[in-house]
């Protein structure tokens, strides 16, 4: 494994986590172990939705389009994330 030098600080690489896209969002679960609230590929779709539907150029006509668009998108970033070759 490399390091990695913070200042005067070397940190060791640490294995990469495994991005799931039906984890929690934000790491909150349910006592019966069942997430609650959004998960990674939710909040990721909808993070790039907002983005896509703040350019004043797009048609609101289209949005069952750019959602689609979105959710497919999230998939390829958790599949990026997820990739061997991505450097963390």
């Amino acid at each position: 494994m490399n390091n990695f030098t913070f200042g005067k600080i070397d940190i060791p690489d640490l294995p990469k986590p495994i991005t799931d896209a039906n984890d929690a969002a934000f790491g909150h679960g349910s006592e019966n172990g069942h997430c609650c609230g959004l998960t990674k590929r939710e909040y990721f779709a909808a993070l790039i939705l907002t983005g896509t539907s703040s350019n004043s150029a797009v048609n609101p006509t289209d949005a069952h389009h750019f959602a689609i668009d979105a959710v497919k998108t999230a998939d390829a970033l958790i599949d990026a994330l997820n990739a061997p070759e991505v450097i963390r």
